[in-house]
């Protein structure tokens, strides 16, 4: 068994320096301490937003693993302001990416959670904040990251319609939908739904990925930087990752040791008793397994009234 030999592992682990541990994680990333109903009248960016959309996004990847991935900004694409997530469906991201290789992209939206759309929405039927259009919550195709607003529009319509990206929104001509990704609007209301349930036990609502009443009345009461429990898998994959890290490294050096003592450069697994790295990164991966298939997999999709999306 790997336990006997863990503490000795994961000190040795700690001394080298090439062993980083993952980025810590954190949750309200944004410093508004408002709630979401509350910045429907006090904000005019959904900046305020920013954490509790972090961790919806964090959560759908959970749920869906290959549903989003990373969008970083680059001095090809730019993003416009902090409200811009960095998020976007794989297809969407390699279409942009070579869009963005014949011409450079500003990026005033891309993946958008339903706590943004919320404000949005809100907003243009508020009149406020110069908002011209917006789908109703939960019917965005921007919630499906398959969606970019561009502030440089007018000058990128044939280089992004080349790239698979359509112009085709009335009233909207900042906004571009990705042909080649899929239609996953409400995956982010379904993700907001886990997270309420998982911080208000005694408060649960359905988890059907339709946005409705209950769904809206929680989400305005929801605070902008965040709950405190956050994406549950992400943080159950980031200890399994430092896990790894840690008996990894400790692996190396432990076999290290053994090579210059036996004087022999064959793999310890196969010749002595010990731990060997072959060993290790079966433990590893046998614990990863079991702790993804620990997930809360979420109940299944029904009944859903969706619009057709807009912006």
């Amino acid at each position: 068994m790997l336990s006997h030999r863990l503490p000795s592992i994961v000190l040795a682990a700690l001394v080298v320096t090439a062993c980083t541990q993952p980025e810590d994680i954190t949750y309200g990333e944004s410093s508004s301490e408002i709630s979401v109903g509350t910045a429907v009248t006090s904000s005019c960016s959904t900046a305020t937003v920013r954490g509790l959309s972090i961790q919806i996004a964090q959560e759908v990847e959970c749920m869906s693993p290959t549903s989003l991935v990373k969008l970083s900004p680059t001095t090809r694409i730019k993003f416009a302001s902090s409200a811009v997530l960095p998020y976007m469906h794989s297809r969407a991201k390699a279409d942009l990416v070579s869009a963005a290789n014949v011409a450079s992209l500003s990026v005033n939206s891309g993946y958008r959670t339903v706590a943004q759309q919320y404000l949005l929405y809100r907003w243009d039927q508020l009149g406020r904040c110069g908002i011209a259009v917006a789908a109703t919550p939960g019917n965005s195709n921007h919630e499906s990251g398959r969606a970019v607003d561009l502030g440089n529009w007018s000058s990128r319509v044939g280089v992004m319609g080349s790239h698979h990206w359509s112009h085709s929104v009335p009233g909207d001509p900042v906004h571009f939908d990705n042909t080649r990704s899929p239609d996953n609007r409400g995956q982010d209301v379904k993700a907001f739904q886990r997270l309420w349930n998982r911080n208000h036990p005694g408060d649960k609502i359905s988890v059907d990925g339709d946005y409705g009443p209950q769904t809206a009345a929680r989400l305005k009461k929801s605070p902008g930087t965040g709950f405190a429990k956050g994406a549950f898998c992400k943080a159950v994959e980031r200890g399994t990752d430092l896990l790894a890290t840690l008996l990894l490294c400790g692996a190396v050096l432990q076999e290290a040791a053994e090579r210059r003592h036996a004087g022999a450069g064959a793999d310890h697994d196969d010749r002595r008793p010990g731990i060997g790295r072959r060993t290790i990164v079966a433990e590893v991966d046998d614990v990863a397994h079991r702790m993804r298939g620990a997930r809360d997999g979420g109940a299944s999709r029904h009944g859903s009234d969706r619009h057709a999306a807009l912006a």
